[in-house]
């Protein structure tokens, strides 16, 4: 069941929060550890009208994520890219521009920041410019200090 849909008009609430990677991957894979919490959160957002927005960086992230996974939870290519496009294809979707990804290596840089952990700037820079509530992820360390919100589902 698709999670999002094109926004048409403000919702009733105006909550807007943005899937992490962690968040799409959990929500594709039935088999997945945290698959129920995130599902059933999810739909509880939805149900109270939030408006759940996604990260390009972050759909591009959990197709890598879903078609690399150890066998049997490893994905086809094929599968991967029908999952998330039935489930988030119609979201609004936010991309950072190259002056904003510029900014963001700048100060990521300039407080350390080394590796892997560089991604969730972007995520972090996309949430900024959806103007999102919350960014919901199970690494909430990683977003900390980013200046959004981070919530885990709730269990």
């Amino acid at each position: 069941m698709p999670f999002a849909t094109a926004a048409s008009s403000q919702t009733s609430t105006d909550v807007r929060v943005l899937i992490d990677t962690s968040c799409l991957v959990a929500f594709a894979l039935p088999q997945h550890l945290h698959h129920a919490p995130t599902a059933s959160d999810l739909d509880r957002r939805r149900s109270a009208g939030q408006q759940l927005v996604v990260a390009s960086h972050a759909i591009v992230e959990a197709y890598s994520v879903l078609t690399r996974m150890p066998p049997p939870f490893r994905l086809t290519p094929s599968l991967a890219i029908a999952v998330l496009d039935h489930t988030w294809g119609k979201a609004e979707t936010f991309a950072a521009t190259a002056a904003e990804c510029w900014r963001m290596l700048r100060l990521h840089a300039g407080r350390g920041v080394i590796g892997g952990r560089i991604y969730d700037g972007v995520i972090a820079e996309c949430a900024r410019k959806a103007k999102a509530d919350a960014i919901l992820t199970w690494n909430i360390r990683h977003f900390e200090g980013s200046g959004v919100a981070a919530v885990s589902p709730r269990v």
